[in-house]
């Protein structure tokens, strides 16, 4: 960190001691970084580009964030969802409500409690567009075929996104490149004797 501090001087950037945060992971014991004689603050999360991190790795607090964000923009845009324009509201909520919601999903790591928070809001925003009260008792298929659709369609942007990422990085000699190859080797070593690593990897990464 003082090699950090000595170089950004070089280019007149200044490193606040108060303003930097030290975060260590779950499995690590806690460091103490001195910088000027003065410890940086060690903390558990951080807000980075609108995004949670954790110490523990865990995603679930950031999903919910970014879902809570996009619940109150589509509270927020009653009067659209009031349209009768069903086509219309669709491609309102794919390409404003959406987005706010899976902003970041990229490096997600979905558990199932997780996967059912993102289906249940994904029907939630159909059940408003088409103004259905959440006192009906609709199966959520028929509100998916009045919809003309077959199946939720979140959770598949989701994946498609991840898989995006995956190989953007890979294509790339970098410090991601270098963490997912280590992933890799993880998962070769865990595979059965008849199990394939990189379908184990690619398993979790695509949560398949």
């Amino acid at each position: 960190m003082q090699n950090v501090k000595k170089f950004s001087q070089n280019k007149n950037l200044l490193l606040n001691a108060k303003k930097t945060k030290v975060m260590d992971s779950d499995k690590s014991p806690a460091s103490s970084i001195l910088i000027d004689n003065e410890a940086l603050e060690n903390v558990t999360h951080f807000n980075y580009l609108g995004a949670n991190i954790e110490a523990d790795g865990k995603i679930t607090p950031d999903i919910r964030k970014r879902l809570a964000i996009a619940t109150s923009k589509l509270k927020s845009m009653m009067n659209i969802w009031k349209s009768q324009s069903t086509p219309l509201k669709m491609r309102i909520l794919k390409s404003c409500i959406f987005p706010v919601a899976t902003y970041g999903c990229e490096t997600w790591t979905l558990t199932k409690k997780d996967v059912e928070k993102i289906d249940a809001f994904e029907m939630k925003c159909y059940r408003k567009i088409l103004r259905i009260p959440w006192t009906a008792r609709r199966p959520n298929q028929t509100i998916l075929q009045e919809l003309g659709m077959k199946e939720r369609q979140l959770l598949k942007n989701i994946k498609q996104l991840k898989l995006k990422y995956f190989g953007h990085v890979v294509r790339h000699n970098n410090l991601e490149k270098l963490c997912l190859e280590e992933l890799w080797r993880a998962g070769e070593a865990e595979a059965d004797q008849e199990g394939d690593g990189l379908k184990t990897f690619l398993t979790g990464l695509a949560f398949l």
